[in-house]
């Protein structure tokens, strides 16, 4: 027996407030962390010299100010590709949480409408699939104790 392919959704942002969120949270804590790296290693090179030879022209500066121009003028894209990448990455971890909150509301609103045949479908890879049984199974009993009424 072959099984029809389940429906691909093409949403990319289900919930744009909570997904939001985590976009901004991870990229600020993948930025702190960064800072950080830099002010540790600059508190304990700063006492240091370096020099650079760049276009036939000798500098001569603390290590941190010359690596901090160097980094930047060099590697300004994987930094910009790298925070792509985060928010790509963080985006795709959010669906697992942000689509069965998506769903949970869609079934408690059909609920409150009085249709208590619906059930929350899940995902394969998503989060709160216990959540999902449980009232899946409340609105079966529930549904039973009215039909018996």
């Amino acid at each position: 027996m072959n099984r029809p392919t389940p429906y691909k959704r093409k949403i990319y942002f289900i919930n744009k407030e909570l997904q939001g969120k985590f976009i901004f949270n991870y990229f600020i804590l993948l930025t702190l962390g960064s800072i950080l790296f830099i002010a540790i290693f600059s508190f304990f090179s700063s006492n240091t010299l370096s020099i650079v030879y760049d276009n036939y022209h000798l500098q001569l500066g603390t290590t941190p100010g010359i690596l901090f121009k160097k980094i930047l003028s060099t590697q300004w894209l994987f930094i910009v590709l790298g925070g792509i990448f985060i928010c790509f990455i963080t985006m795709r971890l959010t669906h697992r949480v942000a689509g069965p909150f998506y769903r949970f509301e869609k079934t408690v609103d059909e609920m409150i409408k009085g249709d208590l045949s619906v059930e929350v479908g899940l995902r394969e890879k998503d989060e709160g699939k216990e959540l999902a049984e449980k009232i899946n199974l409340f609105n079966s009993k529930l549904l039973q104790n009215l039909n018996r009424i």
